[in-house]
This record gives C-alpha cells, structure tokens and sequence, in this order.
C-alpha cells in the first residue's frame, strides 16, 4: 500500500512517485534470538515506488554461552566487546570479508533484561564456500539499556535473583 501526499509539493511530474511519497518507516523489531545470529526486520516505504516492503537484517544481541555461564557477569548493562582483537562475522556457513569489532549487549543483575537500545545497521559482505559474494545489513549495537519488558521464556536476557 502507498501512501502520497494529498498535493503535489514538489512540483507537477505525476510520473516521479518519490516525490509525492510520504515515507513511513517502523522501529526495527527486537532480535529473533537473545544469543548468537539472528534476524530483525521493518516496514518501510522509502524507495522509488512509495511501496511498503519489508527489510531484514542480521544482529546479535550477545554470543551464547559455549554450554557453561562465566561468573563474571556484568554488573550492570553495557557493551562489551567479544574479544580484544577484530573477528570474521559468520552467517549461513559464509565468513565476512572483513573484520569487525562487534559490540554486544551484558546482563542486568537486577531482574531486568538488557538489550539494545540505540542501533545501526553496516552493510556487510559475506564470502560463502561455494565462491559467490553475498550482501547483507547487520545490526551493529551503540547502546544498551535495562529494562523490565522481558520475555517470558528467554532467561539469556537477565539474570535471576537468588
């Protein structure tokens, strides 16, 4: 569905949609998974034919724990970094091209969950086994904020009090 502009504002071409396009464009939704690789996506008609299409991209809230939780949770929600040195994101059994030093969201120790609160999305290219280059948006995090609207069955999210 478009959506335009009562009136023509910028000028009298009835062939250039953009134009005439009022661009809505929705929050990108929460990550599919609170560990590891995987998706959000949006609504958006800001293209050339004033259209609602649906955008994903990849994100990663944090790694998910190698079957063991380290003791040394974060006190309170911030950032970390998964390693001191840049690494290959991996998506799909493909390996970006370039490094990146990825920011990832810590645990909230007071019940609430901590998850990303200012994003934005790189664009990243992936080289994959069979040769070919692919081209993806990922989520790259900023901030972090703790807060109480928590998944129910999601304990990745926060840590439980004792």
């Amino acid at each position: 569905m478009a959506a335009y502009r009562q009136e023509a504002t910028l000028g009298t071409d009835a062939s250039d949609l953009s134009s005439n396009c009022i661009e809505q464009t929705t929050e990108w939704s929460e990550c599919s998974t609170s560990c590891g690789m995987g998706f959000s996506t949006r609504v958006t008609n800001k293209n050339s034919m004033c259209e609602m299409v649906k955008q994903t991209r990849l994100c990663e809230v944090r790694p998910c724990p190698n079957g063991q939780r380290s003791d040394k949770q974060a006190k309170r929600c911030v950032w970390t970094k998964k390693s001191l040195r840049a690494i290959h994101l991996e998506y799909n059994n493909c390996t970006s091209i370039q490094t990146y030093k990825p920011r990832y969201c810590g645990i909230c120790n007071d019940g609430r969950c901590c998850t990303p609160h200012t994003t934005k999305t790189i664009q990243v290219e992936f080289h994959c086994p069979q040769g070919n280059i692919i081209k993806h948006p990922v989520m790259s995090i900023m901030t972090c904020v703790c807060h109480g609207n928590c998944p129910q069955d999601n304990n990745a999210f926060y840590r439980k009090l004792s």
